[in-house]
């Protein structure tokens, strides 16, 4: 089991670094026809055994470690799992009906087969059992919210081509590291240093090295860093800009979801 953490702190996780990387590879498709959650589900997939029970207390979170034949998920609020079966942030899903937030569940599951179960698998398995379980029906909204577009700085940009590796991506505090990646990519990474949604408006195309130090938390907030603001970091380091602008964010609308599972 991973370390446990506060059910408060969920929001904080889908926003971690490993959560980051997640959207790396992101294609927004959007619809704004209500389905249920099997119809988003391209190949549904069920555990061949699941068992859900309430958590009333809430008192902290854990969950197996990735690749596990037998998952397992405790104190984990309805938004939270949502949000891990589809592959949304936190902030990408409208919270209505309220209780998805302040209501746990702890999830005891095990996928048929043998070998490790990858995170694609793992997220069909999970949209299955939440429409079979909590009758969960949702769609798909694309709604604008502020935001910036990532540009080209007046002097031009400052990108490493990159050196032919696997595409990889992690953001920190204080640094973002990138291999291989796209303007898009490098978009989606920036979400989290820049506090809101980013679009690549750049025009640049192919992929790059990206290696970005800037100072922690943040820009508005008090900080005894010496390294420049995301915004400043942008400019001199990569010869980008973030604009502010309005952008699309692809958000998850609930339809329709229980509060109470079905028997186990």
């Amino acid at each position: 089991m991973t370390e446990c953490v506060p059910r408060d702190h969920q929001r904080q996780w889908l926003r971690s670094p490993a959560w980051t990387a997640v959207f790396l590879s992101v294609v927004i498709a959007t619809s704004c026809k209500p389905l249920s959650a099997q119809a988003l589900v391209a190949a549904p997939s069920s555990f061949e055994v699941a068992s859900i029970r309430s958590s009333h207390e809430c008192t902290g979170f854990s969950m197996s470690p990735p690749g596990a034949r037998l998952f397992s998920i405790s104190n984990a609020s309805m938004a939270f799992l949502i949000g891990m079966a589809y592959k949304a942030a936190d902030d990408q899903i409208v919270k209505n009906p309220s209780w998805i937030e302040s209501e746990c569940y702890s999830i005891s599951a095990r996928a048929e087969g043998d070998g490790s179960l990858g995170s694609g698998q793992l997220r069909l398995l999970l949209q299955n059992l939440l429409a079979q379980r909590f009758r969960l029906a949702l769609h798909r909204e694309v709604q604008d919210f502020p935001g910036y577009a990532l540009v080209v700085a007046k002097n031009g940009p400052k990108l490493e081509a990159t050196k032919g590796v696997s595409a990889t991506g992690s953001v920190g505090s204080d640094r973002l590291r990138a291999r291989n990646i796209s303007m898009g990519s490098l978009a989606s990474m920036l979400r989290r240093p820049a506090g809101a949604h980013v679009i690549d408006k750049t025009g640049v195309t192919g992929n790059y090295d990206i290696d970005l130090s800037f100072a922690p938390d943040a820009p508005s907030s008090p900080t005894d860093s010496t390294l420049p603001s995301i915004f400043t970091a942008l400019q001199g380091q990569l010869g980008l800009k973030l604009m502010p602008e309005k952008v699309p964010v692809e958000m998850l609308v609930i339809d329709h979801v229980e509060k109470a599972p079905t028997e186990n």
